[in-house]
């Protein structure tokens, strides 16, 4: 049986190619995980022309991507469903405890489930990107996942008000959690202020989108105030 391809680094973050990388001192330090090597190298090299992301490294299975997790510290983990050995929403799982303030983009080839969105929302992904979107969409979604922004497509939010979370009355902790978030505070602020760890923070505010029916944080607090929840 054929080894697998060792895990790749890009040369200063996978940059190398982009001539105005300077212009972004402080840019979003990326690991993606697939294991198509022709897709992984591919998309690595697409974004790698986005100036202000930096891809650290790819790898294909989910051990590579816990250890380069660890060594690496990527701002966003950029993760395919479907691996050989652990799907991407257990690596993220596994990975939240220790690195507490690292974001993460699922990718699907297989379709996009209500389930799977749930799934990923619990554990706290920012997103879920099918791999027939634009790079430039996936780029997109990395920013959001770097700014600690979720977004939930209108197809998945009708999906998941129908289905695993429903959108029942908000609780006490949400109700907490959506005032902060009218505030303008952010995840982190959240946590401190509430004595929650950032991961809750996290999964209430994808609760709450799910249950006010919006698709980011702008429009829940809008349509919680539509509501007179605010």
């Amino acid at each position: 049986m054929p080894s697998r391809p060792a895990p790749r680094r890009y040369p200063s973050g996978g940059n190398e190619l982009v001539a105005n990388a300077g212009d972004y001192p402080t840019p979003i330090r990326v690991v993606i995980v697939d294991d198509h090597q022709m897709l992984r190298e591919s998309v690595a090299r697409l974004l790698a022309e986005q100036p202000d992301i930096q891809i650290l490294a790819s790898a294909a299975t989910g051990k590579e991507a816990i250890a380069l997790v660890g060594e690496l510290r990527p701002d966003v983990l950029v993760v395919d469903y479907m691996l050989p050995d652990l799907n991407g929403i257990e690596i993220f799982r596994r990975l939240t405890g220790p690195y507490p303030d690292l974001r993460a983009v699922l990718i699907s080839g297989s379709g996009i489930s209500q389930e799977l969105v749930a799934a990923a929302l619990y554990v706290g992904f920012s997103e879920v990107v099918e791999k027939t979107r634009a790079v430039s969409d996936l780029a997109n979604s990395i920013r959001r996942a770097a700014r600690d922004e979720v977004l939930v497509e209108r197809s998945q939010l009708v999906g998941l008000a129908r289905g695993t979370v429903s959108a029942e009355a908000l609780t006490p902790r949400e109700g907490e959690v959506l005032v902060l978030v009218a505030d303008g505070r952010s995840s982190k602020d959240i946590a401190g202020l509430l004595d929650l760890s950032l991961n809750s923070v996290r999964n209430h505010v994808q609760h709450l989108l799910v249950k006010l029916n919006a698709h980011s944080k702008l429009e829940a607090v809008a349509k919680a105030r539509d509501r007179g929840l605010l």
